[in-house]
């Protein structure tokens, strides 16, 4: 099974928690945080410099599931015939008009 992030489909929750680290901002609020992947989620720590104290949280990311791809491409060739068959219907009109 694959999961949604960003736009994007992972194909494990490990690799999941990963992206999710990585994408962990540097700094916010003052506080240096350092985001750290497990197997069950990520470990986040904040630091703030200005009082030397250090603040431990985990958290698990929401496991979306990636879209069907293959739906959307049959859709897609439905629609590209269905614009086929439009074309080759005001063709024929347009001769049939004109003769």
């Amino acid at each position: 099974m694959s999961y949604l992030f960003k736009e994007r489909c992972v194909s494990t929750a490990e690799e999941l928690h990963s992206f999710v680290a990585a994408d962990c901002p540097a700094i916010s609020n003052g506080y240096t945080i350092t985001c750290t992947p497990t197997t069950s989620g990520v470990d986040m720590t904040f630091y703030d410099p200005a009082t030397a104290t250090t603040i431990n949280h985990s958290i698990t990311p929401s496991l979306i599931d990636c879209p069907d791809l293959i739906a959307d491409a049959i859709e897609l060739s439905w629609m590209v015939a269905g614009v086929w068959v439009a074309a080759w219907s005001f063709r024929e009109l347009y001769k049939l008009v004109r003769s």
